[in-house]
């Protein structure tokens, strides 16, 4: 043990066990047994230091058997016990320690503070009386003995501990606050406020005072008395965001939209108000104001009070651009989050909305360029790894959709729906590349992962119609398709093609003639694909009108159109 550590173990071995040390004491310790009980005593203090705690108790333990008066013993007993959240023996322990040396204040606050966490109030109030006694100067023992009066329900007597408290610092901040609040909580207002104007009266300038004084009164229903305290703290200070927030709120109560906003937007200007008050003030107009225009321009001039006070603050263009976003006002959104990114560019809701909207713009090259880079801050969300493959996939950027694709559906966990949309898009890219066997392995794990997702029934269903394989699964699928979602000209297009592969052509003329009636009038490709079944069924005349249709539409026809027409034949 250090010299130092071995000093502070036997001074407090003399203060522990005073008593026992004075001249003449019948009480006093034989030599034998003071170097004994010296031994023992340090050692414990050396466990507890290293953390042998089990050792240091049995050492402490030790040592009251050679002199059970050792207060310091089991107060160290008692301190390894809470340590190890052993509560109740802990109290055991600390009030033997207090009931032999009941003037030691370390004794009694760690006694005071293991009854108040337990609840034994009336201990703990004795505890802190005693302190009080001890030092009568110390104000910290007034407030903790209040607190427990005010925990235990006896408020009458915590406010006497605060009268106390106030005779010896006359009046204060903190003192005077807690008064008001227990008035409050005891209804007596005119207590309540008595305290709270005898408070401004020594602090007139103190305008977090007055405005807890106006919110109480605007509480009371006394609401010209609150008004009055608002306006003279914005006398004092004419940036108070407090004042303004609350006669923003009177005035919205009272159906002055003009006044509410007036005040709100000096609220807003000042830089002292927090910007996360402001943000959520803002996230409550987010609904309200959507379909009002007026309240809509009121909004947008808070966002710009909120850009002037936090010009260098993420959130601010954070929240500026979701406004724009929800009126999809997509360039001036798309500047403010860019600018929120480039403040914060660790903020993953800012990336998503970005990425978002160059995918709803179509804006494929900036959305692959900005994937890319979010990759690198985000590298374990499979979004952003989706977001690039699409991209790509646009691009024609084939390798690098594959890739981030791949790497994409490896990240989802927990999500069959979005791990199928993955393996669903491989398998269209795949295809793509003609690829057909990487393209039907994907393609069926999207169907394992999601069975009923009727796109990629359709989709691989329409691809192995056109390449002739599996017919019989491809039928399988596109029904299926069609009885999900009936109606479908698109679906109704692709089942009626596979018969047609199948030389199915009365089966196939029936769908392909639902899916004309379904809103396939305009496609090209399902009037085309008429046109070819008349052809097969021997009626040419009908299959050129449909190919001069199909031609006409344009919408996905087949560079095959124009030779089918002057051949006057079925081509592929």
């Amino acid at each position: 043990m250090h010299l130092r550590l071995l000093f502070l173990a036997l001074i407090t071995v003399f203060l522990g066990c005073k008593s026992k040390q004075v001249a003449g004491n019948k009480n006093a310790l034989k030599d034998e047994d003071q170097l004994a009980f010296t031994h023992y005593f340090i050692n414990a203090n050396k466990d507890k230091i290293l953390g042998h705690e089990g050792d240091a108790i049995a050492g402490f333990e030790k040592c009251i058997k050679i002199d059970p008066s050792c207060a310091t013993c089991y107060y160290e007993i008692a301190g390894i016990l809470d340590a190890r959240h052993q509560t109740k023996e802990a109290l055991d322990f600390a009030k033997k320690a207090v009931e032999l040396d009941a003037e030691n204040k370390w004794f009694l606050l760690f006694y005071a503070d293991l009854t108040h966490s337990s609840r034994q109030y009336e201990e703990c109030i004795s505890s802190y009386q005693k302190l009080i006694k001890i030092q009568a100067t110390n104000l910290e023992y007034y407030f903790e003995l209040a607190e427990v009066y005010i925990e235990s329900g006896k408020l009458e007597k915590a406010i006497e501990i605060y009268n106390k408290a106030e005779e010896k610092t006359g009046i204060k901040e903190e003192i005077s606050v807690q008064k008001y609040k227990i008035y409050a909580k005891l209804n007596n207002s005119a207590k309540a406020i008595e305290e709270m104007e005898k408070l401004i009266a020594t602090d007139p300038k103190n305008t977090k005072i007055i405005l807890m004084l106006a919110d109480y009164l605007q509480l009371l229903g006394r609401e010209d008395e609150a008004i009055a305290k608002y306006e003279s703290a914005i006398k004092i200070d004419p940036a108070e965001p407090g004042a303004h927030l609350s006669l923003s709120d009177y005035y919205f109560k009272k159906g002055n939209r003009d006044k509410a906003f007036e005040h709100l937007t000096l609220a807003f200007e000042n830089p002292a108000m927090n910007i996360d008050t402001k943000v959520q003030v803002l996230l409550n107009y987010y609904k309200l104001s959507k379909n009002d225009s007026a309240m809509t321009t009121k909004v947008f001039g808070l966002l710009e009070a909120l850009q002037r006070a936090h010009p260098d603050n993420a959130k601010t263009y954070a929240i500026y651009g979701d406004f724009y976003y929800r009126d999809n006002i997509y360039d001036k959104a798309q500047e403010k989050f860019r600018k929120s990114r480039d403040l914060e560019p660790d903020k993953y809701l800012v990336w998503r909305n970005i990425l978002a909207i160059d995918a709803e713009t179509k804006n494929y090259q900036k959305l692959f360029d900005e994937a890319s880079e979010a990759m690198e801050y985000f590298p374990s969300q499979a979004e952003v790894f989706w977001y690039k493959g699409i991209a790509a996939v646009q691009l024609k950027k084939y390798p690098e959709a594959i890739e981030a694709l791949t790497d994409g559906a490896n990240l989802v966990a927990g999500n069959d729906g979005l791990k199928a949309q993955f393996y669903s898009t491989l398998g269209d890219v795949y295809n793509e590349t003609k690829d057909f066997p990487k393209s039907d392995e994907n393609y069926e794990k999207a169907l394992q992962l999601d069975p009923n997702n009727v796109f990629v029934l359709n989709n691989y269903a329409y691809y192995l119609s056109l390449r002739k394989e599996k017919l019989e699964r491809a039928a399988e699928m596109s029904k299926r398709s069609n009885v999900l979602s009936p109606d479908n000209s698109s679906f109704e297009d692709t089942y009626g093609w596979i018969l047609f592969q199948d030389k199915k052509y009365v089966d196939a003329l029936q769908w392909l003639s639902q899916a004309e009636a379904h809103g396939g009038s305009g496609s090209g490709t399902i009037l085309e694909h008429i046109g070819d079944t008349y052809f097969m069924m021997g009626d040419t005349t009908k299959a050129l009108a449909y190919w001069s249709k199909a031609k006409s539409a344009g919408n996905g026809v087949s560079t095959l159109i124009d030779s089918k027409i002057s051949q006057k034949k079925y081509l592929e």
